[in-house]
């Protein structure tokens, strides 16, 4: 079984600022160490060190010994999302540079996977959470990546369908053509050994070492967001319009609650506060779940935005590259059944525009991204009837498919053990050692 990973942390850049703290080899011959950046200068990756310098056509490796790490500058993180911000960050294991077919460069991790697995964990949630629920996290993250090496890959353009008045588009299913994975919110979080991994997370990970979960014969897509707002998504609505079994949509609660069928059954439940497990409204609880980062997001659970119809006007056409003229109209043409809409209209006095899926739908309506797209519409008309503003009522943060990740950290804190966690999110599943045999 596959236990070595290669993690794409930068992507399509001139030049690359690294670190080597420790002994490296470079190209498995040459002993290197120290600060030095890497371009890309008609065709060739070049690493100067001092008065030396290498190049190659395709790709220059940096082979770790046992306690060397290395460090990236300028690493963006949460790309595209209202967290995005460039750090330094810290990593173990090995550094792969590579060209691009653009001649821009790639710098990946090649990790083994459970230690991948400690940072997804510490990166993803704080690593301080209850240790149930670091055990949930690990196996999902570790049934998501087997599955993705597993599965055939699908080319980005699959996942998009452009027609006149209607844009269509899947995220996160893309092909990544040099590396298995990247390190961002596209795929999971991978910050490397700049997130503490804490004793939890290390016994969190050795516990559960090798364990995934499986349906009938098949590794699970064990998907996860932060917070469903107390209903969970169906698969078709985020990605493709099939059914998965196991990724069905369900209560984040012990009883259950009727699927939003109406405008009136969203309207209510967005106004609603109901007594679901990723309701956490104690600050102190929420403190110990989340990391610092996600912790700057302060309303999730239930949220507002508010535009100006000038604000929306523009988001539209810089978003869609569509001219529909002064907003008329914004109209919910499908939803989930936990009020998450998949495709919407929007009206101008130039035209129409339906959008979708979930994902872009949030994107189109934010200068980053709304929270999740289980959102109502509140008009603010003048007295002729024009749009002057809206306020975006909205509940749950992201797709809101399979794991609640609050909503789980939560049942840990109630008692609940990673295996029944695991029951409540993914239905009909099981737990397999792909590394021994099944338990």
């Amino acid at each position: 079984m596959r236990q070595a990973l290669r993690v794409g942390i930068v992507d399509g850049l001139e030049e690359i600022s690294v670190q080597l703290k420790g002994s490296y080899m470079m190209n498995g011959k040459i002993p290197i160490s120290g600060s030095f950046t890497v371009k890309c200068i008609e065709g060739e990756i070049r690493v100067t060190t001092g008065e030396k310098t290498f190049t190659s056509n395709r790709e220059i490796s940096f082979i770790a010994s046992k306690k060397a790490n290395f460090s990236l500058g300028d690493v963006t993180v949460g790309k595209g999302f209202h967290w995005e911000r460039k750090k330094k960050q810290f990593f173990s294991g090995n550094l792969i540079l590579k060209k691009r077919r653009d001649g821009l460069l790639c710098a990946i991790n090649e990790i083994d996977l459970e230690e991948y697995i400690k940072s997804v964990i510490s990166s993803e949630m704080n690593a301080r959470s209850p240790l149930e629920f670091l055990k949930a996290q690990a196996i999902a993250a570790r049934s998501w990546i087997f599955s993705r090496i597993k599965k055939k890959r699908k080319k980005e353009n699959e996942h998009e369908k452009m027609e006149e008045g209607e844009i269509m588009r899947i995220y996160g299913n893309e092909e990544h053509e040099l590396f298995d994975v990247c390190a961002d919110d596209h795929c999971q979080r991978y910050y490397g050994i700049t997130k503490f991994a804490s004793e939890g997370v290390e016994i969190a990970v050795e516990e559960t070492r090798g364990l995934v979960l499986m349906y009938g014969k098949s590794l699970c897509d064990t998907r996860y967001s932060k917070c469903c707002g107390g209903i969970t998504e169906e698969f078709s609505t985020a990605w493709e319009e099939k059914k998965v079994p196991y990724l069905k949509s369900l209560a984040d609660s012990k009883w259950d609650i009727p699927p939003l069928r109406t405008e009136s059954d969203v309207e209510r439940w967005v106004n609603s506060s109901p007594h679901v497990f990723c309701n956490v409204k104690h600050r102190g609880s929420i403190s110990k779940i989340l990391s610092a980062m996600d912790l700057k997001t302060e309303e999730f659970f239930r949220w507002k935005v508010s535009l100006s119809s000038e604000e929306l006007e523009e988001l539209i056409r810089r978003k869609t590259g569509a001219e529909i003229g002064e907003i008329k109209n914004i109209q919910p043409l499908s939803r989930g059944p936990s009020g998450r809409i998949k495709r919407l209209l929007l009206e101008g006095s130039k035209g129409r525009l339906v959008v979708g899926k979930e994902l872009e739908i949030r994107r189109v309506l934010s200068q980053s991204h709304l929270l999740s797209s289980a959102f109502i519409v509140k008009k603010d008309l003048d007295k002729k009837g024009h749009l002057r503003a809206i306020e975006i009522l909205g509940a749950g943060w992201g797709h809101g498919v399979g794991m609640c990740q609050i909503g789980a950290a939560n049942m840990a804190f109630m008692g609940y053990n990673f295996r029944e966690i695991l029951k409540h999110y993914f239905k009909g599943t099981r737990i397999v050692n792909l590394y021994e045999k099944e338990i």
